[in-house]
């Protein structure tokens, strides 16, 4: 299967973790010259890896099964092969009260705040999450109930429609973050703006809903 993906881990560069078009997640031991762990725990290609700058243990995989797993090198692969096994992170989906799950291409995070990452996939929007308000979940868990992003970032350009990602990448500082779109040209967008947006967002909706349940 293609491979689409390879990160040396954090501190421990005899270690590279890959991910592929089976569905594999692997971690190879370049010293010992063997394969450390295999994971099989994704439905669809996984397309990215995520490391965390200073932890050389753990790591994020992005797939087109629309979900963001975490993977704990301290945990026997047979932790991952269980169907209930609650290692997941995010799911991304059309939103609207669609539930169906949609392609995520792309992961990055931010080395000086890796708690912040942004996906990317077959919606028009990057999406931003913050790790530490996340908990892992069962794939039925987090299909059932979903994590909304903190922010979501997309091109307002009327004049060009775009409907689905090919690439997001976080700045260093985590204060900005570049997607790339196949439709358009790439764009950037201020984290800090984006936020408060989404907040504003938030707060006129739960606004709208209370007047609705007032009437």
């Amino acid at each position: 299967a293609n491979i689409f993906c390879a990160k040396f881990m954090p501190r421990r560069n005899e270690l590279v973790a890959t991910c592929a078009g089976d569905g594999t997640v692997r971690v190879m031991d370049l010293e010992a010259k063997n394969l450390m762990r295999s994971y099989a725990s994704n439905q669809d290609r996984v397309k990215k890896l995520m490391v965390e700058p200073g932890d050389p243990n753990c790591f994020v995989a992005c797939a087109e099964d629309s979900t963001v797993k975490l993977f704990d090198l301290r945990e026997p692969s047979s932790t991952y092969g269980r169907s209930n096994v609650s290692n997941n992170l995010a799911f991304m989906h059309q939103g609207g009260g669609w539930s169906g799950g949609v392609s995520i291409s792309s992961i990055s995070n931010a080395a000086l705040q890796p708690h912040l990452f942004a996906i990317a996939g077959d919606i028009p929007s990057i999406w931003l999450f913050d790790k530490r308000k996340l908990s892992l979940q069962s794939t039925s868990e987090i299909k059932a109930n979903p994590p909304d992003p903190i922010a979501q970032f997309r091109p307002k350009d009327p004049e060009k429609p775009v409907r689905r990602m090919t690439g997001v990448c976080m700045s260093f500082c985590g204060r900005r973050v570049v997607g790339t779109w196949s439709e358009n040209e790439i764009w950037h967008f201020d984290i800090n703006t984006g936020l408060a947006e989404h907040r504003k967002r938030r707060r006129t909706l739960k606004m709208e809903r209370r007047k609705k349940a007032e009437r």
